[in-house]
């Protein structure tokens, strides 16, 4: 049973900018393999959380290319995808980390972490002066089981 991981979530429907995590940003790296190999500097199992729509099936190639678990969930509500995957893994504390933030800070995720457990909290966010895509959240399975029962329409996300 894993306890502690990172759920990395990620989909190719985006309309701002459809399949923004498969393009190429650097040597025939895209987007979310320079996420995953960030994240890996975590040391914590990582979970590629995706969704059920055809779109998104080639994240399944991805995830093993990166040596991770996929999960596969809810399209457009990721607080429901996020809750099913904690459920799937038996998860009790996780790093949430977009597939889109290429410069998150895997030390403040750490930080972040340990700060979740040590003060048993339901979630750890980013503070407003944070830069975008630094950090996103630290969150115990209270704190997704609250969120989720606040977001449960399909429509949410």
């Amino acid at each position: 049973m894993v306890t502690d991981a990172v759920i990395i979530t990620v989909r190719n429907s985006s309309t701002r900018l459809p399949n923004k995590p498969l393009m190429l940003i650097k040597n025939k790296l895209c987007s979310i393999d320079i996420v995953i190999e960030r994240a890996k500097k975590i040391n914590l199992p990582i979970i590629l959380a995706t969704s059920t729509n055809s779109k998104d099936d080639v994240f399944v190639d991805t995830a093993h290319q990166h040596n991770i678990q996929i999960f596969r969930g809810a399209l457009s509500n990721k607080i429901k995808r996020w809750y099913n995957c904690f459920n799937e893994f038996q998860l009790t504390n996780v790093l949430l980390i977009d597939g889109d933030d290429l410069s998150y800070d895997y030390n403040i995720g750490i930080r972040a972490l340990n700060q979740l457990k040590s003060e048993q909290v339901d979630i750890i966010i980013h503070t407003p002066k944070i830069v975008c895509g630094f950090f996103t959240y630290a969150i115990s399975y209270s704190g997704i089981l609250k969120l989720y029962e606040l977001a449960t329409e399909d429509y949410i996300d």
